[in-house]
Protein backbone atom coordinates (compact mmCIF):
# COMPACT_ATOMS: atom_id res chain seq x y z
CA UNK A 1 0.00 0.00 0.00
CA UNK A 2 1.15 3.54 -0.56
CA UNK A 3 -1.55 6.01 0.53
CA UNK A 4 -4.55 3.78 1.15
CA UNK A 5 -5.39 0.16 1.87
CA UNK A 6 -4.82 -1.06 -1.69
CA UNK A 7 -2.62 -3.96 -2.71
CA UNK A 8 0.64 -3.02 -4.43
CA UNK A 9 0.52 -6.10 -6.66
CA UNK A 10 0.19 -6.38 -10.44
CA UNK A 11 -0.94 -3.26 -12.28
CA UNK A 12 -1.08 -1.16 -9.09
CA UNK A 13 2.67 -1.57 -8.69
CA UNK A 14 3.24 -0.42 -12.28
CA UNK A 15 0.91 2.58 -11.85
CA UNK A 16 2.72 3.67 -8.68
CA UNK A 17 6.12 3.25 -10.35
CA UNK A 18 5.15 5.48 -13.28
CA UNK A 19 3.34 7.91 -10.98
CA UNK A 20 6.47 8.41 -8.92
CA UNK A 21 8.47 8.98 -12.11
CA UNK A 22 5.98 11.72 -13.04
CA UNK A 23 6.31 13.29 -9.59
CA UNK A 24 10.10 13.20 -9.89
CA UNK A 25 9.88 15.02 -13.24
CA UNK A 26 8.63 18.15 -11.43
CA UNK A 27 6.19 19.22 -14.11
CA UNK A 28 3.54 20.65 -11.78
CA UNK A 29 4.19 23.78 -9.68
CA UNK A 30 1.80 22.58 -6.95
CA UNK A 31 3.59 19.28 -6.48
CA UNK A 32 6.95 21.05 -6.60
CA UNK A 33 5.80 23.47 -3.86
CA UNK A 34 4.38 20.65 -1.73
CA UNK A 35 7.58 18.63 -2.06
CA UNK A 36 9.61 21.67 -1.04
CA UNK A 37 7.52 22.39 2.05
CA UNK A 38 7.69 18.70 3.02
CA UNK A 39 11.48 18.72 2.68
CA UNK A 40 11.59 16.21 -0.19
CA UNK A 41 14.01 16.31 -3.13
CA UNK A 42 12.07 15.66 -6.35
CA UNK A 43 14.71 13.48 -7.97
CA UNK A 44 14.99 11.16 -4.96
CA UNK A 45 11.25 10.95 -4.19
CA UNK A 46 10.19 7.50 -2.97
CA UNK A 47 6.90 5.74 -2.31
CA UNK A 48 7.67 6.22 1.41
CA UNK A 49 7.71 9.99 0.85
CA UNK A 50 4.31 9.76 -0.82
CA UNK A 51 2.93 7.58 1.99
CA UNK A 52 4.23 9.55 4.95
CA UNK A 53 4.77 13.12 3.73
CA UNK A 54 2.62 13.94 0.69
CA UNK A 55 -0.55 11.87 1.13
CA UNK A 56 -1.14 12.88 4.79
CA UNK A 57 -0.86 16.56 3.89
CA UNK A 58 -3.36 16.28 1.04
CA UNK A 59 -5.59 13.99 3.07
CA UNK A 60 -5.71 16.53 5.91
CA UNK A 61 -7.58 18.97 3.66
CA UNK A 62 -10.57 16.66 3.35
CA UNK A 63 -10.55 15.99 7.07
CA UNK A 64 -10.06 19.52 8.39
CA UNK A 65 -10.80 22.01 5.62
CA UNK A 66 -11.81 21.82 1.97
CA UNK A 67 -10.54 19.03 -0.27
CA UNK A 68 -11.00 21.29 -3.30
CA UNK A 69 -7.85 23.15 -2.26
CA UNK A 70 -5.92 19.95 -2.91
CA UNK A 71 -7.28 19.83 -6.45
CA UNK A 72 -6.31 23.49 -6.92
CA UNK A 73 -2.82 22.78 -5.59
CA UNK A 74 -2.29 19.82 -7.90
CA UNK A 75 -3.66 21.57 -11.00
CA UNK A 76 -2.41 25.16 -10.70
CA UNK A 77 0.18 26.36 -13.18
CA UNK A 78 0.98 29.51 -11.19
CA UNK A 79 4.02 29.19 -8.92
CA UNK A 80 2.90 31.88 -6.42
CA UNK A 81 -0.53 30.27 -6.07
CA UNK A 82 1.14 26.87 -5.67
CA UNK A 83 3.42 28.17 -2.92
CA UNK A 84 0.54 29.71 -0.96
CA UNK A 85 -1.66 26.62 -1.33
CA UNK A 86 1.23 24.38 -0.24
CA UNK A 87 1.64 26.50 2.92
CA UNK A 88 -2.11 26.23 3.58
CA UNK A 89 -1.96 22.45 3.11
CA UNK A 90 0.97 22.17 5.50
CA UNK A 91 -0.80 24.27 8.15
CA UNK A 92 -3.92 22.15 7.78
CA UNK A 93 -1.83 19.01 8.28
CA UNK A 94 -0.30 20.46 11.47
CA UNK A 95 -3.80 21.24 12.75
CA UNK A 96 -4.89 17.67 11.94
CA UNK A 97 -1.90 16.27 13.85
CA UNK A 98 -2.75 18.37 16.91
CA UNK A 99 -6.41 17.31 16.82
CA UNK A 100 -5.48 13.64 16.46
CA UNK A 101 -3.08 13.86 19.39
CA UNK A 102 -5.57 15.62 21.65
CA UNK A 103 -8.53 13.38 20.81
CA UNK A 104 -6.42 10.23 20.98
CA UNK A 105 -5.35 11.10 24.53
CA UNK A 106 -8.96 11.69 25.60
CA UNK A 107 -10.19 8.53 23.85
CA UNK A 108 -7.37 6.44 25.32
CA UNK A 109 -8.34 7.54 28.82
CA UNK A 110 -11.87 6.29 28.12
CA UNK A 111 -10.50 3.05 26.65
CA UNK A 112 -8.55 2.43 29.86
CA UNK A 113 -11.61 2.73 32.11
CA UNK A 114 -12.19 -0.53 34.03
CA UNK A 115 -15.35 -1.44 32.07
CA UNK A 116 -13.56 -0.98 28.75
CA UNK A 117 -10.50 -2.94 29.86
CA UNK A 118 -12.80 -5.97 30.24
CA UNK A 119 -14.43 -5.54 26.82
CA UNK A 120 -13.16 -7.32 23.70
CA UNK A 121 -14.38 -4.51 21.44
CA UNK A 122 -14.54 -0.78 22.13
CA UNK A 123 -17.07 1.95 21.48
CA UNK A 124 -15.55 5.24 22.60
CA UNK A 125 -17.82 8.30 22.47
CA UNK A 126 -16.75 11.88 23.03
CA UNK A 127 -18.33 15.29 22.71
CA UNK A 128 -17.34 17.90 20.14
CA UNK A 129 -14.46 15.86 18.77
CA UNK A 130 -13.60 16.86 15.19
CA UNK A 131 -15.34 14.23 13.12
CA UNK A 132 -12.81 14.37 10.30
CA UNK A 133 -10.13 12.63 12.37
CA UNK A 134 -12.12 9.94 14.17
CA UNK A 135 -10.89 7.18 11.83
CA UNK A 136 -7.28 8.06 12.57
CA UNK A 137 -8.02 8.07 16.30
CA UNK A 138 -9.75 4.68 16.00
CA UNK A 139 -6.64 3.32 14.25
CA UNK A 140 -4.44 4.63 17.05
CA UNK A 141 -6.63 2.97 19.68
CA UNK A 142 -6.55 -0.34 17.80
CA UNK A 143 -2.74 -0.11 17.75
CA UNK A 144 -2.61 0.57 21.50
CA UNK A 145 -5.32 -1.84 22.68
CA UNK A 146 -5.42 -4.59 20.05
CA UNK A 147 -9.24 -4.34 20.09
CA UNK A 148 -11.67 -3.52 17.28
CA UNK A 149 -12.68 0.07 18.03
CA UNK A 150 -15.33 2.56 17.01
CA UNK A 151 -14.68 6.18 17.96
CA UNK A 152 -17.69 8.49 17.75
CA UNK A 153 -18.60 12.01 18.71
CA UNK A 154 -21.81 13.83 19.49
CA UNK A 155 -21.19 17.42 18.51
CA UNK A 156 -22.84 20.49 20.00
CA UNK A 157 -26.45 20.87 18.93
CA UNK A 158 -26.62 17.45 17.27
CA UNK A 159 -28.62 14.44 18.41
CA UNK A 160 -26.78 11.78 16.41
CA UNK A 161 -23.26 10.54 17.00
CA UNK A 162 -20.98 10.23 13.99
CA UNK A 163 -18.15 7.76 14.18
CA UNK A 164 -15.55 5.67 12.45
CA UNK A 165 -14.36 2.19 13.24
CA UNK A 166 -11.21 0.15 12.66
CA UNK A 167 -10.74 -3.55 13.22
CA UNK A 168 -8.08 -6.22 13.69
CA UNK A 169 -7.30 -9.28 11.59
CA UNK A 170 -9.94 -11.94 12.13
CA UNK A 171 -12.78 -9.62 13.16
CA UNK A 172 -15.15 -8.53 10.39
CA UNK A 173 -16.36 -5.16 11.60
CA UNK A 174 -18.79 -4.70 8.74
CA UNK A 175 -20.41 -8.10 9.38
CA UNK A 176 -20.64 -7.33 13.11
CA UNK A 177 -22.56 -4.09 12.51
CA UNK A 178 -24.59 -5.06 9.45
CA UNK A 179 -27.40 -6.83 11.39
CA UNK A 180 -27.95 -3.62 13.39
CA UNK A 181 -28.54 -1.19 10.51
CA UNK A 182 -31.87 -0.15 11.99
CA UNK A 183 -29.96 1.56 14.81
CA UNK A 184 -27.90 3.62 12.37
CA UNK A 185 -28.89 6.61 10.23
CA UNK A 186 -26.10 5.85 7.73
CA UNK A 187 -23.63 2.99 7.52
CA UNK A 188 -20.91 1.66 5.27
CA UNK A 189 -17.52 0.04 5.32
CA UNK A 190 -15.72 -3.24 4.85
CA UNK A 191 -14.04 -5.99 6.89
CA UNK A 192 -11.46 -3.72 8.52
CA UNK A 193 -13.25 -0.36 8.70
CA UNK A 194 -16.66 1.29 8.97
Amino acid sequence: EIADLVSMAKENHVLVKFGIQQLQAGLRPGIKALLKIAGIQEQSLTSQDVSFKLAPRLNALGRIANGNDGVKLLTTVDEDTAEQLAKDVDQCNRQRQELVEQITQEALQKAQAPDNLRRRTLLIVGHDWHQGVLGIVASRLVEKTGKPTIVASVNHGELVAKGSGRSVDGYDLFAALDPHRELLTAFGGHVMAC
